[in-house]
This record gives C-alpha cells, structure tokens and sequence, in this order.
C-alpha cells in the first residue's frame, strides 16, 4: 500500500517544493507517509470511529514509521481529542530510549471535514510561535465516498487558514 495523490496540492520535500498532478504518485507521500504507517492511520482511524482517534508519528533510526496511538481523554470525543499530559511524557520518553523522532501528531475529523477546526488552530500555536518545532499535524477525514485522506499541516506562522503541506487519499496502489 503507498499513498496516492488525487488533487493538485504542494508537497513539502526537505525544503523544496512540487506540485503533483491529479493520479500522480506522490514520491514525498510513498516516502513520507509509507505503506506500513498509511495501513497503522487506517486501523487506527477505523478502531476509534465515530469517535476521534489521536497519536503521534515516530521515525525510527532505519527511517520507517510508526503510529502509536494514544488514548483521548476528550469530553465529547466525537467533536474532540485531548491527550493526558502524562501519556505525551510517557510516549516521549520512550520514543526517546527507542531512539525515535516524533515527527507528527495525528487525529481524526470523524464528520468528514478536511480543514482544520478552531479547536485545531488553538493548539497548534502558543501566542504565535508553532508549539511543536519540528513536528507536523496530521488530519484524517472520510469524503462523501468514505475514502479516508490524510492532511498533513507543518510548522508555520499563525494563521486563520493553515496551509495544508500535503492532502491525498490513503488507498492501496498497485507498483
């Protein structure tokens, strides 16, 4: 399984940038979000829906990924994620002892909506500085045809409309 792009959107690539055209493979997508971490975003989304799913992307020294999901503590957690402080310690730590790099965080859109929510804005930012340096956001949602995409949101000044770094589909492909 590889993550295929179906609209035109800019990719971010180590500090370059391309455009991909409709049907394209994406190769920062085939790289960026491989077919090990597309099938763990799928499970995790399903597992938790309708409710929203959250968790944190970690490379591993090998440059895999991985998905580790955490638990959300929200109120309503249709409409929400929030994660225990002491469950990102705990994450981090051993991220850390495993000699991986937090690269994402991740949650769901369980409603179907793309874009990011005020709720998404409020926390991606403290004042105006990008509260996780190096780290992107990743959204899952549902289209109207149950295809579940993934938008990817990465460091950037504060804005009312975040620019989204990348957004596709996560189907399987044949290669």
């Amino acid at each position: 399984m590889l993550v295929q792009c179906v609209a035109h959107k800019r990719i971010s690539m180590r500090k370059t940038m391309r455009t991909i055209k409709m049907g394209e493979r994406c190769p920062s997508a085939a790289s960026h979000w491989s077919s090990s971490i597309a099938e763990q975003l799928d499970q995790a989304f399903w597992r938790t829906w309708p409710q929203e799913c959250c968790g944190v992307v970690g490379r591993r020294r090998d440059g895999r990924l991985v998905f580790e999901s955490l638990s959300n503590e929200a109120a309503v957690k249709e409409r929400a994620f929030e994660v225990s402080p002491a469950d990102v310690l705990r994450l981090f730590r051993e991220a850390e002892a495993r000699e991986e790099t937090p690269v994402a965080w991740i949650h769901s859109h369980p409603s179907g909506e793309g874009h990011c929510s005020q709720m998404d804005r409020d926390g991606f930012w403290v004042g105006e500085h990008w509260l996780w340096p190096g780290m992107e956001h990743g959204i899952l949602w549902l289209d109207a045809e149950n295809r579940l995409h993934l938008s990817v949101v990465g460091p950037q000044k504060r804005s009312n409309e975040p620019k989204v770094n990348y957004s596709g589909v996560l189907t399987p492909i044949s290669v």
